[in-house]
């Protein structure tokens, strides 16, 4: 489960990197913060072992800008702390 504050994380990709390489396991929360993870299967889970996790919760917001090309610009809105990234 991945909670910020005491509250979940919803729409958060979870990655777990193998610390000594290979294939990484992961998912994303549902409205609760809970994931289940995928290595090689749908929900196979993760291999024992050591593993870096990371969470990225963001997501893109559009803001009208004349003069732009496309009329306007992406910004990313961080639902948690990009350091968790």
């Amino acid at each position: 489960e991945v909670t910020l504050d005491g509250l979940p994380v919803p729409n958060a990709k979870v990655m777990f990197m193998p610390a000594a390489g290979g294939r990484p396991a992961e998912g994303s929360t549902d409205a609760t913060g809970k994931f289940r993870l995928t290595t090689n299967s749908p929900h196979d889970g993760a291999a024992a072992g050591e593993y870096v996790v990371t969470v990225t919760a963001r997501s893109i917001e559009y803001e009208a800008q004349a003069g732009k090309e496309q009329g306007y610009v992406e910004k990313a809105v961080w639902h948690a702390p990009e350091h968790y990234s």
